[in-house]
């Protein structure tokens, strides 16, 4: 893949991140309007995890609008089964539930969060086997009924 490599947080993180060749700062809340229009990716770790519904489908619908046809969001998160958690991710998820009051979210959860910011899963992909730890790249919803209609 080529292209920028922009990292983006707070302006007060971005004053004091480390320079590293071939990564631009850019000073961005993410509960504002993402600055960067058609990046090829839109990239979290452990970022839509940490907060409620409303706040994280703020955060999702501040993306969709700067994306273009192309433009994923990779969203490195847990996802957890919607049934048979295994000891990890259910003890990820009571540490969610008393550090910020919220909860590592089950594949439907996921599907209806995306759906409701406008977007569409394309692939979930654990990266650590039965883990939880996975990779969920979605489009934009529009973009997958596009591909329906050219089928």
């Amino acid at each position: 893949m080529q292209g920028r490599i922009i990292n983006q947080d707070l302006p007060t993180v971005v004053a004091n991140t480390i320079e590293h060749p071939g990564v631009e700062q850019c000073p961005h809340d993410f509960f504002t309007e993402q600055p960067i229009k058609g990046a090829q990716v839109y990239y979290m770790r452990n970022v839509v995890h940490d907060w409620g519904n409303v706040k994280a489908l703020r955060i999702l619908k501040n993306i969709v609008p700067a994306m273009t046809e192309g433009s994923d969001i990779w969203l490195d998160e847990f996802v957890v089964p919607d049934v048979g958690a295994i000891e990890l991710q259910v003890n990820w998820d009571m540490t969610m539930l008393v550090s910020v009051n919220t909860t590592e979210r089950s594949r439907t959860q996921w599907q209806r969060l995306l759906a409701e910011a406008g977007l569409s899963i394309k692939k979930i992909m654990e990266y650590n086997p039965g883990s939880g730890e996975s990779m969920i790249r979605a489009v934009p919803a529009a973009t997958v009924h596009s591909w329906l209609v050219t089928l």
